[in-house]
């Protein structure tokens, strides 16, 4: 119900990149579609203690601002000199709500309430974009050189495209060069650990209907073969010959 450009979701680590996706501080570069770096986070005041038991930390309240650093503007330590949790070059990007008007294609009844054929919805959230989005389609020639490849292999409750595993796998050109995300499994948890390799066994393997494919064009090859060497005796193609 927010304009497509405004996240539903909000990930931070330092260093993360985003966009600033409106012109709310043009002075300081707060311009839409120009570059930041995330920085810190001032937390919201009744945000419970991190219990460290985790390995992404799922906020209960969206933060009171984040801060981050413009790439392409210079702002000082205007904001780090009122605000010492803001650090110095960095400016604060608060929480945005929006107000949305929502058209159902059918009357329904909400809370005792008929006939209700429209909906005001107010939303919140960060109003920072993505700073990059990447897909393995298409990139099979590509290869990453010597830049990290960063990524969130832990298990989870969906499955693994294993097409897209044969594309990923040879992006980077050793195993130094990855860089996770988080842990596949707690230290110490052999249990865990056993339910990620098989995660990924299972989901590398050939489904029945694709072996059978496999095997019919084998046989395919296999007669093609057979009848070139008993026509003309070899199998080149006469332009090789």
């Amino acid at each position: 119900v927010l304009p497509l450009n405004y996240p539903t979701i909000n990930y931070f680590f330092e260093g993360i990149q985003y966009v600033f996706i409106d012109n709310k501080a043009t002075a300081s570069g707060r311009i839409n579609n120009n570059a930041c770096n995330g920085k810190a986070l001032l937390l919201h005041p009744q945000e419970p203690d991190d219990d460290l038991t985790q390995p992404v930390r799922w906020l209960k309240y969206p933060p009171q601002a984040v801060f981050v650093e413009p790439q392409h503007s210079l702002v000082g330590n205007l904001c780090h000199d009122r605000c010492p949790a803001c650090p110095p070059g960095c400016i604060p990007v608060a929480p945005l709500t929006k107000t949305v008007k929502i058209i159902l294609p059918n009357a329904v009844c909400i809370n005792g309430r008929s006939n209700i054929t429209n909906l005001v919805v107010k939303r919140t959230t960060i109003p920072l974009g993505d700073g990059y989005a990447f897909t393995d389609y298409y990139c099979q020639g590509m290869s990453f050189g010597e830049h990290p490849w960063i990524a969130d292999l832990r298990k989870h409750n969906g499955y693994v495209n294993r097409a897209s595993m044969a594309v990923v796998l040879p992006r980077y050109p050793r195993w130094s060069a990855f860089r996770g995300l988080a842990k596949l499994w707690p230290d110490g948890a052999e249990r865990a650990r056993q339910e990620v390799i098989q995660f990924y066994w299972r989901n590398a393997g050939m489904s029945e209907s694709l072996v059978q494919e496999m095997r019919r064009l084998q046989a395919l090859a296999d007669a093609t073969e057979a009848k070139l060497l008993a026509t003309v005796g070899h199998l080149l193609p006469p332009e090789l010959m």
